[in-house]
């Protein structure tokens, strides 16, 4: 382009305020434009207002604004969001998320969680916050480097990132980090702003043996954690047990208050923990109990066969001649293996137990002698238990561990022990083959326990013979166990409906698009889809919600570890359960059996019913506990692994001061209220000023208008709007809107409480794609030359005045000195336009303002104001510069003070880790810890050796800590200068003028 030749030149300052006499706004199209504009500024430097909350498609709890508010006070955002499971802990951490990106403070997200929740991530970010994450794995390298070519980095392909923890923590993903991390994590700005983490428990180091130790996952969060500015864990089981693996876990998330080796202080836990129970909330809030529904423990009662009692006492036989024998530490922990991996089998279905007891025997036979340590045998269990079973038959997971421990055992069975009778060598073969003529008899026929979950199905599902609305679940531990259940609600039995469609199975294995057309379907209204069973593995039972249409589950096997069992019951007892009750069942032996399979089922019972008594802290009992109820399955009889008496003592223990915590919890929420009541009353964000703001946008974009309809309901019609089908890529922003099951277009509504716990209608909140995508419309115009102008950004409004002024809204940005946004508002300064001259105090223009009607003015009006433009214009730009050079003394004072306390607590805060690591040094030094440690297997001696000598390098670093994030406190609140950029002009005139 050459300037001298282009028609129409001339050259503009790049913002001005606009001028009247070349157009003015209809009093109700600047009302939308002007909320646009305010709410895209965000006063990123007061923690005391918020926006996330009103750019989120759900319905908020009080409580789950709680750790937002904790997180807007922090420096850093270093917070452990421990609630009970089904409270809400991606909508906490999506609130945060979403308010840091709004403030500026994140860009770069990443998201590390189980396999089974990337897509779920995705979807809610999208849907309820519009926040678009890309999912990274195997697949997307590929596109990626099909589209970019194979040098392209998946990490720096865009700024929000979902990962799998299992698929990032091997060395060849870590590489793609190592491109581009510094060597130093402390640098500023660090590398990425915010990791999530959900699950968190599963980085801690693994509770195996006798001390915690770093697994291939707590490697990776070790590398990766440093290099991000804010962090948010999620789990509702931070502590297993072990409080070495509790204290890492803690260090990854604040390497500044907590380190491995030192046990955290009360009051620095708090600090950056948020922990609420389900049970707390019911009796601390007012509405507890409609919020949160009775969960209701009951057992199942099974008269069990002689044929099945046979096959128990052989199994237990067998487990005592293996036990019997071993002489060695790997022996034993071998045998024991064998033994608890069969029981659990026979424990859940006799085609779990067939495929397992199959490929024991055949390992066995395979087998030659390796030397092989206890420390491994418990490695391969305890990586065995931690992952679920999703193989039809034996996982690859579970044949290594087989073959591991048939190396151990191979010369027991052919090595008899001169005088031992009792040898494997002797009886065991005999009894695996009796065990495996019963098994390959009853792998495929229903068993006591299958036969009564059918019959309960039937009186639950069917009574009258045909199929009614009611849901159930039923969770089993494996694959097999599924399959099974599966084929036998599939036979054709007398008397008994259809079945087709109306049982589902979920599992690891299944694809994404089956997941969410699963899940999708069983949350849907029984009315509309079919199905009506669902059977699961564990791989449904975290992260998965499916308590919207089903109150029922029934565990098909009670797992060892209490965590497991209560991870699956929090499916159904969760926010939003709309059921009164949430009904829990599993297996109990009728009355009166008194063979050790009944034994097994009544105890197995009694854990099922406890355990809900003690899940106020279940987290920190439950390595404990699974250990207990482990040795009593093995027949261990140990006074000391009373399984009763720990979870009565523990329960003890655990009772809440629940006055006390009702006081507190109910100031926090008279904070949170009162807050939240703060933040819509500065940004007046009502249904009704972002309905008037998107139909602003839709008619100067010549979109299809909003079309008013009515909602029939039980409880009377509400007033929604239809969306027709919008113009170009405008399009795109209705995607959210479809029903996926019935295939059409929800109605809308601005007002979240037509919205709330209903389903027949979408919510357009603030970042829904479609309000967000008019906001910028909106928000575009105020450049006026970058766009086609279709905004005046001029308004004549009648007002609550005495006498008429001129208002100048302008944006004012406070910058840093690393150019980085401080702060940014939308501020007015007004001007009287009468006789009387001088501008307006804040107070006075701020009720002006607020009190402005969107009325329509007459055109005679308008023009006469108009005319009195260049009269009030320097005196309006004079008022903006003198408001501007206010908010930057203000926010001066506050970053000054902000800084200083934010100083003062760094300090406080390592000075007190540097003293907390000396005094454990100490104690070390002078205790018999150090001689117990050097009896461990090597793999713990050296683990604990590392974690010594890293309290030794943590406390030398120290000094260079203090000096180097004070440094950053410095730079981060450093004001540079403040500027103005001008939005648009209202001339406000008295009612009585009408």
């Amino acid at each position: 382009m050459f300037w001298e030749t282009e028609p129409g030149t001339e050259i503009r300052p790049q913002s001005e305020l606009p001028d009247p006499k070349e157009g003015v706004d209809e009093p109700e199209v600047f009302a939308g434009f002007l909320d646009a504009v305010r709410w895209g500024a965000i006063a990123s430097a007061d923690p005391s207002a918020f926006q996330s909350p009103f750019r989120a498609g759900i319905d908020i709890e009080d409580y789950q604004l709680l750790p937002l508010v904790k997180a807007l006070r922090m420096p850093r955002v270093n917070l452990l969001i421990a609630d009970d499971v089904g409270l809400g802990k991606t909508v906490e951490a999506g609130l945060i998320a979403q308010e840091l990106v709004l403030r500026n403070q994140a860009q770069k997200i990443l998201v590390v969680c189980p396999p089974s929740l990337c897509l779920k991530w995705q979807r809610e970010m999208r849907e309820q916050f519009g926040l678009e994450f890309e999912i990274v794995d195997t697949a997307h390298v590929h596109r990626l480097r099909r589209e970019r070519g194979v040098g392209v980095n998946p990490f720096r392909s865009h700024p929000r990132l979902i990962v799998s923890m299992e698929w990032i923590k091997f060395e060849s993903q870590m590489r793609w980090f190592d491109e581009f991390l510094p060597p130093d994590p402390n640098i500023y700005p660090r590398a990425f702003d915010l990791l999530i983490v959900d699950e968190a428990h599963r980085i801690a180091p693994a509770a195996v043996g006798k001390y915690a130790r770093d697994s291939l996952r707590t490697k990776v969060m070790r590398r990766l954690a440093p290099h991000f500015e804010h962090r948010l864990f999620l789990t509702a089981t931070p502590h297993n047990g072990y409080p070495e693996s509790f204290q890492a876990l803690l260090e990854m998330l604040d390497p500044n208050r907590f380190t491995k080796g030192v046990p955290p202080s009360a009051r620095e836990r708090d600090a950056v923990m948020v922990r609420r129970l389900k049970s707390h909330l019911r009796m601390v809030l007012d509405d507890g109990e409609q919020r949160f529904p009775e969960r209701r423990i009951t057992a199942i009662e099974v008269a069990f066969p002689p044929e099945e009692q046979e096959l128990f006492d052989l199994l237990d036989r067998y487990s005592c001649l293996r036990a019997g024998s071993a002489n060695t530490p790997a022996e034993r922990a071998a045998s024991r293996f064998i033994a608890l991996l069969l029981k659990k089998r026979l424990l859940s279905s006799p085609a779990a137990f067939k495929h397992t007891l199959d490929e024991h025997m055949k390992t066995l036979e395979a087998a030659s002698r390796r030397p092989i340590t206890e420390q491994l045998v418990e490695q391969a269990a305890a990586a065995l238990d931690d992952e679920a079973d999703d193989t039809a038959r034996v996982s690859e997971q579970e044949q290594e561990a087989l073959a591991l421990v048939a190396g151990v055992l191979a010369d027991e069975d052919k090595s008899p022990r001169a005088g031992d009778s009792t040898a494997p060598s002797d009886a065991a073969p005999s009894v695996l083959d009796q065990m495996r003529v019963l098994a390959d008899e009853r792998y495929r026929r229903a068993d006591a326990r299958a036969s009564r979950l059918l019959d309960w199905i039937a009186e639950t599902c069917f009574p009258d013979g045909n199929w009614n609305d009611e849901r159930v679940i039923v969770f089993t531990e494996y694959r097999a166990t599924l399959d099974y259940l599966d084929e036998l609600l599939a036979a054709p039995r007398p008397g008994w409906p259809s079945m087709t469609g109306r049982v589902e199975v979920f599992h690891g294995s299944l694809g994404a698009e089956d997941r969410e057309r699963i899940i999708r379907e069983f949350n849907y209204n029984p009315l509309k889809t079919k199905v009506r069973v669902l059977l699961a593995t564990d791989a449904a039972s975290e992260g998965i919600d499916l308590h919207l249409a089903c109150h029922r589950l029934v565990h098909m096997e009670v797992p060892f570890n209490p965590n497991r069992m209560e991870q699956r019951n929090g499916r159904i007892d969760r926010h939003g359960q709309r059921s009164g009750t949430v009904d829990i069942f599993h297996f109990a032996a009728a009355t009166g059996e008194d063979h050790a399979l009944g034994e097994d089922h009544a105890f197995l019972s009694r854990l099922a019913t406890k355990v809900n008594d003690i899940r106020d802290d279940l987290g920190s009992v439950s390595s404990v506990l699974a250990e207990r109820v482990e040795a009593r399955m093995l027949r261990e009889r140990n006074p000391g692994l009373d399984v009763d008496g720990l979870i009565t003592d523990w329960h003890d223990r655990a009772r809440t001061d629940l006055e006390r915590l009702k006081q507190e919890f109910t100031a926090d929420i008279a904070r949170v209220r009162e807050q939240y009541g703060a933040s819509v009353e500065e940004l007046r964000l009502t249904p009704a000023s972002v309905q008037r703001s998107v139909q602003v946008a839709l008619r100067i974009e010549d979109q299809p208008p909003l079309r008013p309809s009515t909602l029939d309901r039980p409880d009377g019609p509400v007033q929604v709007f239809q969306i027709d089908d919008l113009a170009g890529t405008w399009g795109e922003t209705l995607a959210g809107l479809q029903n996926e099951v019935e295939d059409f277009r929800l109605p809308v509504t601005f007002d979240p409480e037509i919205a709330n716990g209903h389903h027949d209608v979408a919510y357009l909140h603030v970042g829904h794609p479609l309000v967000a995508r008019c906001l910028r419309t909106l928000r575009a115009q105020v450049w006026g030359a970058a766009v086609d102008r279709k905004i005046d950004r001029v308004a004549v409004r009648y007002a609550d005045i005495e006498e008429p002024v001129a208002v100048g809204h302008a944006r004012i940005v406070v910058n840093g000195s690393d150019g980085t946004t401080l702060d940014e508002v939308i501020e007015p300064a007004a001007v009287r336009v009468g006789g009387r001259r001088g501008r307006l105090n804040v107070g006075e223009t701020r009720a002006a303002v607020t009190s402005a009607a969107a009325d329509p003015v007459p055109d005679h009006v308008q023009g006469l104001y108009a005319d009195q433009w260049d009269r009030v214009r320097g005196p309006l730009e004079q008022a903006l510069e003198t408001r501007a050079q206010d908010v930057l003394d203000q926010r001066n004072r506050r970053m000054d003070a902000k800084r200083a306390d934010e100083e003062a607590r760094l300090r406080g805060t390592l000075t007190d880790l540097q003293a907390s690591i000396q005094r454990r040094l100490d104690e070390l030094e002078q205790s018999e810890h150090v001689e117990q440690l050097r009896l461990f297997d090597t793999g713990e001696r050296q683990q604990f050796d590392v974690d010594v000598q890293a309290l030794r390098d943590r406390i030398g670093r120290i000094g260079d800590d203090i000096d180097k994030e004070v440094e950053i406190l410095q730079r981060r609140y450093e004001v540079r200068d403040v500027r103005w950029f001008p939005v648009g002009v209202e001339f406000l005139i008295p009612e009585d003028t009408r």
